[in-house]
């Protein structure tokens, strides 16, 4: 929504285009003791859309917009010719539970969704996925990426689904999951100090000798179609931030 140096302003707002925040307005509000980095939570809603259900937001200085081209190709030079030129400052944007994404080839990928800290061993993941179609296959694995995958992994659409989510085995989610959340959710337990099959008993001592879970990025294993816009969902249960 923020005016270019060669693009027309898409604002104010209630055109439904955008928007820009000034902060000048924004401080007296709380800043982080240690870093002084200051958080502004904004809630987006999409009131239309179909087969590309996705954005993106920026977040920068006001000289980005002033002297940067829309135009990619320009703006391919410039940033060649004048290094630093794209930078956001140290402005930086983060989905809260949410990762919109885009497929460009009908290829199998790995995609980090989230870290996931040793404090939540034995809690449960909870992810869906929003409008996957456009040749979008399943089965989907998810593991982490600090456990070996044929020690600890969750596949789920190698077969018939016993929950009934909108695409069965081995066929296309484009009909069955267009423009809905997969439900119900994927559940990917993270692994306990004491859950098969990472851990093994020692009859000399009758000891658990286990695989400690030090935290790990949970991974999706995934066969996305070409051209896909589409998006993660991600809940992990446990008790509340209370000091960070």
């Amino acid at each position: 929504g923020a005016p270019q140096a060669d693009q027309p302003l898409y604002s104010p707002p209630a055109a439904g285009r955008g928007f820009e925040i000034d902060l000048d307005y924004y401080n007296n509000i709380l800043a982080d003791e240690t870093t002084g980095n200051r958080y502004i939570y904004m809630d987006v809603q999409s009131i239309w859309g179909a087969s590309e259900n996705g954005f993106e937001i920026w977040a920068g200085p006001p000289d980005y917009t002033e002297n940067v081209s829309a135009n990619v190709n320009v703006r391919n030079v410039q940033i060649v010719n004048s290094p630093g030129i794209h930078s956001s400052k140290g402005a930086t944007v983060f989905g809260l539970g949410r990762l919109p994404m885009n497929s460009n080839y009908h290829n199998i990928v790995s995609i980090p969704l989230i870290y996931i800290g040793p404090e939540y061993a034995g809690e449960q993941i909870y992810i869906s996925m929003f409008d996957p179609d456009a040749g979008a296959k399943p089965p989907i694995d998810f593991f982490f990426d600090s456990i070996p995958f044929d020690d600890y992994h969750i596949t789920y659409g190698a077969g018939q689904d016993p929950d009934g989510r909108c695409f069965e085995g081995g066929a296309a989610y484009e009909y069955g999951c267009d423009d809905e959340w997969v439900t119900p959710d994927f559940i990917m337990p993270v692994p306990d100090l004491t859950d098969d099959p990472i851990c093994q008993v020692d009859p000399g001592n009758n000891l658990d000798i286990c695989t400690p879970f030090y935290g790990g990025r949970l991974m999706a294993r995934y066969k996305g179609g070409q051209n896909d816009t589409y998006s993660w969902r991600i809940i992990v249960t446990g008790l509340p931030y209370l000091i960070r």
